[in-house]
């Protein structure tokens, strides 16, 4: 059906026709006013509500091939990103949470590794991993270990055929904010030559359109979450 050309010996985890892994992603995202509402769980700064205006994000990552085989592929990648919070005229002017974090640079600097191996059945592995520096440090600061986040997935899949596969196992990470260990079942399927289905659940969801070789369509929905450390040197919470 397609013109992709198919695997041969080792087994391919992806489905067929899946746009290729792409080296090089510049993304800007903008979301526009929600509600946050805050619990002081230290000091005497209690419990707040709010509106944020504007919550932007830029990200830029970079990825490439370490090793690939048949029988191993190994990359790496290396992310950037940098996210600003702006509260509307109506917050809490008492509240020193919020005029701490307005506008303030909350980055994001890091190196991901993402490892499949394949079998001569329909059994495959995969394992991703990445270690994060998430806060608002300065270049006096970059490297320092109360920064980093780490993260791990790893799964165990299967190949049915060349329309449909399917993995099971875990994630370690910041999806949800706070480091938890959530379970994760991944399906990817083609329904015929143009519709399909890529999930990672309950992290990802997404429907792609396939035109041809070089033009896909998505529309889905993800959760995302991350979770930075503030340096409050010079702040209300120094003592924290």
């Amino acid at each position: 059906i397609f013109t992709w050309s198919k695997e041969k010996e080792y087994c391919n985890p992806s489905v067929i026709g899946l746009p290729r892994a792409k080296a090089a992603i510049i993304k800007y995202e903008l979301q526009p006013g929600y509600n946050i509402r805050s619990e002081g769980k230290a000091g005497n700064y209690g419990d707040s509500e709010g509106k944020i205006s504007r919550n932007r994000r830029f990200d830029i990552r970079l990825r490439f091939p370490i090793v690939h085989k048949p029988s191993l592929t190994i990359a790496a990648g290396l992310k950037y990103s940098q996210e600003e919070f702006s509260f509307s005229d109506d917050r809490p002017a008492n509240y020193s949470f919020y005029q701490d974090l307005e506008d303030r640079p909350l980055k994001s600097a890091g190196i991901h590794f993402y490892l499949v191996k394949p079998t001569k059945n329909k059994k495959y592995f995969i394992l991703r991993t990445s270690f994060d520096l998430n806060g608002d440090y300065g270049s006096d600061k970059f490297g320092k270990s109360e920064f980093l986040k780490f993260s791990i997935t790893p799964l165990i899949g299967w190949k049915q055929n060349e329309n449909l596969s399917y993995a099971l196992g875990f994630t370690y990470g910041y999806s949800f904010g706070v480091p938890l260990i959530v379970p994760v079942f991944s399906y990817n399927k083609n329904f015929n030559c143009n519709f399909g289905i890529e999930s990672v659940l309950p992290l990802s969801l997404k429907l792609r359109y396939t035109k041809n070789e070089k033009n896909y369509w998505y529309v889905g929905v993800e959760l995302g979450g991350a979770s930075y450390r503030l340096d409050n040197e010079g702040t209300v919470f120094s003592n924290y």
